[in-house]
C-alpha cells in the first residue's frame, strides 16, 4: 500500500445532549450471546432483559427476539413497548413488534412510536418501505411535513429497489411531496455514478417541468453535476432543460440551465460571478468546484470561495450500497460480546457474509472461520445474527461483508462511545474544526491478492467518535479481495477530535487508500 488519504466531508453529524460513555457489561454481552442459541431455552432470560434498567440491554434483547423470531414472546415486546421511554430501546422494540407480527399489530405499535420520537418512526416507516410499499406511499404526504424525517429520500430509494413494480408511483409521489434537498436526494440515490441516466428520461422531463420551484431547481443542478461526471444524458432531456425556462426561476435555476446550454449548445450565455459572490443560496457550490465550462471569472470566485470556506459545501448523501462494512450495534455490545465470549484482543477480524429478508433480518449467514478460536467464532456468529440491515440497503442489493475487528483499538472505541441523546447537521464547515489524523495504521496485502496481482483504490466513509477513534466504517469503493484489510486498518486509526464550539463532536470523512504492489 502506497499511500492514504482522508477528507472531511462537508456534511457533519454534531452530538446534541450526550450521557456519560457506557462501559462494557456482562449483561449486554450476554443477551447478545443468546442470539447463538436454539429454540425457546433463551425465552426466559429474553424476557426478563426486556424489564432491565440499562436501555440497551432493553434493545439489544428485542433485536435477538427478532432476530430468533421468537413469535411467543410478541405480547411480551408490545408490554415493553407500552412501557418504554427511551428512543433508541423504543426503535428497536417498533421493529422487532412489526417483525413478529408481520405489521398485524401496526395499529397498537404507531401510536408508541409517534411517542417515543423520531426514531422510533423512523424504525415503523422503514419497515413500511420494505414490507408495505402502498402503504409507505399512501403514508408520504404525512411523513414529508414531519420535522426531523430526513431520511425518507433514502427510504424512497429502498423501496423502488425491493418493490420495483411500484417505481413509476413511488417517484411520482414523491415529486410532488418532496421537501427541500429531498428530490435531489433521491435522483442522487439512483442515478449518481451510472454511466447514463437514459432509464429516468422521461422522469426527469416532468421534474424539469415542475410547478414547484425546488424540484425543477433540484434536476436541474443533478443534470449539470451529471454533465460534469460526463454521465450520458438523452438529449430529449438536455432540450427539456432549455427549451420551456419559467420566468418565476431562481438566478440558480437559471445559471444551471445555462450551464448545460454552454455544453449541450456551446451556447454563449452571461457571466455569473456577481450571482457567486452576492447570492445567499449556493446549492450548487460542490458541482462548480471542477466543471470545466466556467468563465475565467467564475471560476476563479469560485476557488475563492472554496478556499475562503464562504461557501458551505453541501454533499447529498448516497445510499449505502456497500458491499462491505464493519458491525454496528449499540455503544458496547460488540465489546461486552467479545468479552463475555472469552474473545481476548488479537490482530484480525470476524469476517461475516449476511444476506437479507426483504424486512431486513438477517437471512443466511456465512462465517469465515479463518483461524479464529471457538470463543471467537461463538461471538461473531450471535453478533452476525442481530446484524440487520442497514436502513437504507436494499434487501436485493445482495449479501454484505461484515467485518468485526478483534483488535484493541476498536474494542476501546466501541466501550467508550456514549450514547447520543439527539444530533443536529452541521451543514456549514466553518462551525467545525476538523479531526487531525494521529496515527495511521496501513492495510495489509492478503496472500490471494498478492498472488492475483490486484491493485487499486479504495474509499471509504468513517464516523469519528468524540474520542477521536473509527467507531464505524463502510466501503464506498471497493478493491476486490481487499475490502477487509481495509476496514480492518482504518478501525485502527486516530484522530485528534472535531469540535463545534469548543466541544467534540462526531464527524464522518472520507478516506482513501490506495493499493499498489511493489
Amino acid at each position: 500500500m502506497r499511500h492514504a488519504r482522508w477528507i472531511l466531508l462537508a456534511l457533519l453529524t454534531a452530538s446534541g445532549l450526550t450521557v456519560t460513555a457506557q462501559k462494557p457489561g456482562g449483561d449486554l454481552g450476554a443477551i447478545v450471546l443468546l442470539a447463538a442459541t436454539d429454540g425457546h431455552t433463551a425465552d426466559a432470560k429474553l424476557q426478563s432483559a426486556l424489564l432491565d434498567a440499562d436501555p440497551r440491554t432493553r434493545g439489544i434483547s428485542a433485536r435477538v427476539i427478532a432476530a430468533g423470531a421468537h413469535l411467543e414472546l410478541r405480547g411480551s415486546v408490545i408490554g415493553a413497548l407500552l412501557r418504554e421511554k427511551d428512543p433508541d430501546a423504543g426503535a428497536e422494540l417498533v421493529r422487532t413488534a412489526l417483525h413478529l407480527s408481520g405489521g398485524q399489530d401496526l395499529a397498537a405499535i404507531e401510536p408508541h412510536a409517534r411517542r417515543l420520537g423520531t426514531r422510533a418512526m423512523a424504525a415503523q416507516v422503514e419497515w413500511l418501505a420494505r414490507a408495505r410499499p402502498a402503504e409507505f406511499l399512501a403514508a408520504l404526504p404525512a411523513l414529508a411535513d414531519q420535522p426531523g424525517m430526513k431520511s425518507l429520500a433514502v427510504l424512497v430509494s429502498v423501496a423502488v429497489a425491493q418493490h420495483p413494480a411500484k417505481a413509476g408511483e413511488l417517484f411520482d409521489a414523491w415529486l410532488r411531496v418532496a421537501p427541500e434537498h429531498g428530490w435531489r436526494e433521491l435522483l442522487d440515490s439512483e442515478y449518481a455514478g451510472r454511466p447514463d441516466v437514459s432509464g429516468a428520461s422521461a422522469l426527469l422531463v416532468r421534474a424539469l417541468g415542475s410547478s414547484r420551484p425546488a424540484i425543477r431547481d433540484e434536476t436541474v443542478w443533478f443534470l449539470v453535476r451529471a454533465l460534469r461526471d460526463k454521465q450520458q444524458i438523452p438529449a430529449a432531456v438536455l432540450d427539456a432543460a432549455l427549451d420551456a425556462v419559467p420566468q418565476e426561476s431562481s438566478g440558480w435555476e437559471q445559471f444551471g440551465r445555462e450551464l448545460i446550454a454552454r455544453q449541450h449548445r456551446k451556447a454563449r450565455t452571461p457571466d455569473r460571478t456577481s450571482l457567486l459572490t452576492s447570492a445567499a443560496n449556493r446549492r450548487g457550490i460542490d458541482v462548480l468546484d471542477g466543471l470545466p465550462d466556467l468563465y475565467p471569472d467564475e471560476r476563479k470566485a469560485v476557488l475563492r470561495l472554496v478556499r475562503d470556506r464562504r461557501l458551505p459545501l453541501l454533499v447529498y448523501r448516497e445510499p449505502n450500497r456497500s458491499a462491505s462494512r464493519t458491525i454496528d450495534l449499540p455503544s458496547g455490545a460488540v465489546a461486552a460480546t467479545l468479552q463475555h465470549a472469552g474473545c481476548k484482543a488479537r490482530p484480525g477480524a470476524g469476517i461475516a457474509s449476511i444476506g437479507y429478508w426483504p424486512d431486513g433480518r438477517p437471512r443466511q449467514i456465512t462465517l469465515e472461520r479463518g483461524d479464529l478460536d471457538p470463543s471467537c467464532m461463538r461471538a461473531l456468529d450471535a453478533l452476525s445474527r442481530i446484524s440487520i440491515a442497514e436502513f437504507d440497503y436494499a434487501a436485493v442489493h445482495g449479501p454484505q461483508l461484515i467485518v468485526v475487528p478483534l483488535h484493541p483499538a476498536f474494542r476501546q472505541c466501541d466501550s467508550q462511545r456514549p450514547n447520543r441523546e439527539h444530533s443536529t447537521e452541521v451543514r456549514d464547515s466553518r462551525e467545525v474544526t476538523s479531526p487531525k489524523l494521529l496515527r495511521e495504521i496501513k492495510p495489509d496485502y492478503t496472500r490471494a491478492a498478492m498472488d492475483a496481482r490486484i491493485e487499486g483504490i479504495m474509499t471509504l466513509s468513517a464516523r469519528l467518535s468524540e474520542q477521536g477513534c473509527v467507531e464505524y466504517s463502510t466501503v464506498t469503493r471497493s478493491v476486490p479481495g481487499l475490502d477487509g484489510q481495509g476496514l480492518l486498518a482504518v478501525t485502527q486509526w486516530t484522530f485528534e477530535p472535531a469540535h463545534l464550539e469548543g466541544e467534540r463532536i462526531p464527524v464522518h470523512v472520507s478516506i482513501e487508500l490506495t493499493f499498489k504492489l511493489k
